[in-house]
């Protein structure tokens, strides 16, 4: 046995208490049984799969009916291509957005930045989409703000939110084909108050 698939062994070396550990692909998700989990979280993570439509659709396969998933990434809105904060004598500070509707991957050019590694860079409007088109209802949006820690650091960052969250619900009713089609529509509808999108609180 691998030590990533070994069962996490219990406090004080009881018992092991259900945990495992696997080296997996995210976009597949191939040693989960289908239907097999309640809850799935990704932290930080979806920002680093290129193909994030076979990521939602290995989610919603290992997920139960009435299943969760809940997700950060990087802001869109303030990690884009170009990104960067401002500096220069003539310019307030904040931060310059960058090439917002240019997806894909980038590599931010601060040789401190945490997105100097490179970061898949996709619309807020993708990431709703596509849970919706996979048969996820969404449950919340978030946008939390920076910490006093965070701010103490970095004041450049007070007022602007470093992540979003969302969190979606495995429909025990909706199928990931009715959706789809539900989503599709729902372009073709250019009034928001009309689009059919309604929050739902999760399931207790």
């Amino acid at each position: 046995m691998r030590e990533a698939d070994r069962p996490c062994p219990g406090r004080r070396g009881g018992p092991p208490r259900g945990a495992r550990y696997a080296v997996d692909d995210g976009a597949s998700l191939a040693t989960v049984a289908t239907g097999s989990v309640e809850w799935v979280t990704a932290g930080l993570s979806l920002n680093n799969v290129p193909d994030l439509a076979a990521a939602i659709r290995a989610v919603r396969r290992v997920l139960v009916s009435g299943g969760h998933l809940v997700f950060t990434v990087p802001h869109p809105c303030f990690e884009a291509p170009q990104a960067r904060w401002s500096g220069g004598a003539d310019e307030p500070p904040g931060r310059v957005v960058g090439n917002y509707l240019v997806e894909g991957f980038w590599r931010s050019a601060n040789p401190d930045g945490a997105r100097r590694a490179g970061n898949q860079h996709r619309m807020l409007s993708t990431y709703v989409t596509s849970l919706v088109e996979h048969g996820l209802v969404i449950g919340r949006l978030a946008e939390p703000a920076p910490d006093a820690r965070v701010i103490a650091e970095q004041p450049q960052r007070a007022g602007l939110p470093p992540f979003l969250l969302i969190s979606g619900l495995r429909s025990p009713t909706t199928g990931a084909s009715t959706s789809r089609g539900r989503a599709q529509h729902l372009r073709r509808r250019r009034h928001p108050s009309r689009t059919g999108l309604r929050s739902h609180p999760a399931d207790p």
